[in-house]
């Protein structure tokens, strides 16, 4: 089914779904794994393997009794594997809108692809710190270029007219981040394991948190359409509000 608006009226009518669509669909669903892959850090600095090989120390604390849950995993090269990823992706997002104003959006697109490629086997054949976090920088430079390709709707919101919506939707991420779920979802196993669960069950609340913000985007991407999203957006403040005042009275 096909829509086209035309002087303020919508018509509807019948039509097939073109193969170049179904690929660009499938282009689209495999840039969501990349950044999925990238994301699963928390997950990999919690299993035992892992930290063994590159970050004993860490290893040990974490086998230790003794050791404070809290600062189990207090390693600066453990944090730095992390957040180098992002810090590369910050840094070449500014290359990134030069190369992609000069070359369009498609080598950007491509360039990108490599970057990701080249991360993924640096960190596969990883052998010592240096080595893995020297990969993370690539899948970082990666997003940053990724990110970029989306720079013409922002360009349009940039107008004198639009500058309102904008500053509007910022507050509104910028809120977002201050409910603090991109640390649980980055660090959820190591964060349930610092108060008491252990490994298997630390991975598999993550999987659960993992689970739940799927089935929730789905359920958006079926509302949006009949309830508008301004109403998403008032009922997802609600949630969060309820959620984060509970935790407070549960943590108290």
């Amino acid at each position: 089914m096909a829509v086209v608006v035309s002087g303020g009226d919508m018509q509807e009518f019948e039509g097939r779904i073109m193969s170049y669509i179904v690929l660009c669909a499938i282009i689209a669903a495999f840039g969501g794994l990349m950044f999925g892959y990238i994301g699963i850090s928390g997950e990999m600095t919690s299993m035992d393997d892992f930290l063994e090989k590159f970050f004993h120390a860490v290893y040990e604390r974490k086998r230790s009794v003794q050791a404070n849950n809290y600062c189990k995993y207090d390693n600066q090269y453990l944090q730095l594997f992390t957040s180098s990823l992002y810090l590369a992706a910050l840094v070449a997002s500014f290359g990134a809108m030069k190369v992609c104003s000069k070359f369009g959006r498609r080598p950007t697109m491509q360039l990108a692809s490599c970057f990701f490629l080249v991360g993924v086997i640096l960190n596969a054949a990883a052998t010592d710190i240096a080595m893995l976090i020297f990969g993370r920088l690539f899948p970082g430079a990666g997003v940053g270029f990724a990110n970029q390709t989306s720079e013409g709707p922002l360009k349009k919101l940039m107008k004198r007219s639009s500058r309102l919506p904008l500053i509007i939707a910022i507050m509104m991420q910028v809120f977002q981040q201050f409910t603090g779920i991109n640390a649980i979802m980055f660090y959820a196993p190591v964060l349930f394991q610092t108060v008491g669960f252990k490994n298997d069950a630390s991975l598999l609340s993550s999987v659960i948190t993992r689970l739940v913000n799927v089935f929730s985007t789905l359920v958006s991407v079926y509302v949006v359409d009949r309830a508008g999203r301004r109403v998403l957006l008032l009922e997802a403040c609600v949630q969060m509000f309820i959620t984060q005042v509970t935790n407070s009275v549960l943590s108290s």
